[in-house]
């Protein structure tokens, strides 16, 4: 039988992060979950190689499937200095082992590392906040049935999975994205745009990149056929609501008739009340042209 152990009661994000993972990179049957804080029974579990006891015991010993970094003398930590928790405990031991390799390749084993895994092992150390494991630690209710207590834990646990596989979705995708960006930039500079990188589809991060590795002020984002959003770039990835160019403030808060009349381009057909982002429906090149020119 596939056996879990955990502590009862409180619960935090640590070790339901660890669980699921084990669930979903080691398991291939849902493992029983015992949560308790009996020492006589976690004397026993402790003992067992097949039996993971996680976030409680006052051990780690991966030869022996214990995970606990509560103990006196435990310091493991990150390269960056993050102590571990229960959770990154466990990552690392699939990674070793191989369990996540069938799953992503090495890079998206890192972006996890640092976008998730170290995120909830700061958090449950004190020395940072994931956000998504505030919302985790709000299953827990102040009540004095342990049933109660544990039909909340197996919440917390299932909403982990949805957490987890959305955020893998989004890395993934930003990974990819992240290629599609830099073939942007080169292709724009190929062309000889100075003020001007332009995009083929939405990527995520995109102007943020731009922003960090180029001296361009505009990105070119298609919206349909013929159709383009113009965003101004800001100064860095950190302050994304700066910009290193607006429109003419007369253009700001315009659309339609107002704004082709005041700015004297048809293809115009909206500005941002702040000015960081017009519409402009025409061909690329006159967008183009547009950025280059009028907005440098």
């Amino acid at each position: 039988m596939s056996l879990v152990v955990t502590h009862s009661r409180q619960f935090h994000s640590d070790e339901i992060m660890a669980i699921m993972l084990l669930k979903k990179y080691y398991f291939e049957e849902s493992p029983k979950i015992i949560r308790t804080r009996d020492e006589k029974l976690l004397n026993q579990y402790k003992k067992d190689e097949n039996v993971f006891v996680i976030d409680v015991g006052f051990v780690h010993d991966a030869g022996l499937l214990n995970f606990d970094h509560h103990q006196q003398g435990f310091s493991q930590k990150w390269e960056d200095g993050t102590p571990l928790s229960s959770c990154g405990l466990i990552w690392k031991w699939l990674r070793s082992n191989k369990y996540l390799h069938q799953k992503m390749n090495d890079v998206m084993m890192d972006t996890i590392e640092n976008e998730i895994i170290k995120k909830v092992d700061a958090q449950d150390n004190g020395c940072g906040v994931w956000q998504e494991g505030i919302m985790l630690s709000q299953f827990n209710r102040n009540h004095h049935d342990d049933k109660v207590i544990d039909g909340q834990f197996k919440r917390a646990l299932a909403t982990a999975f949805s957490i987890y596989e959305n955020s893998f979705y989004h890395l993934k995708a930003k990974i990819r994205d992240r290629k599609d960006i830099f073939k942007a930039i080169k292709d724009s500079e190929s062309k000889g745009y100075e003020h001007t990188v332009v995009f083929k589809s939405k990527l995520n991060d995109g102007v943020g990149v731009v922003a960090d590795e180029t001296k361009a002020n505009w990105v070119i984002i298609p919206r349909t056929k013929n159709s383009w959003k113009i965003q101004a770039v800001p100064k860095n990835s950190r302050e994304s609501f700066s910009q290193r160019n607006t429109p003419p403030k007369e253009w700001f808060g315009l659309n339609d008739k107002d704004l082709k009349r005041v700015s004297g381009i048809n293809q115009l057909f909206f500005c941002h009340k702040n000015g960081f982002m017009l519409l402009f429906e025409g061909e690329l090149k006159d967008a183009v042209l547009l950025t280059e020119g009028l907005l440098r």
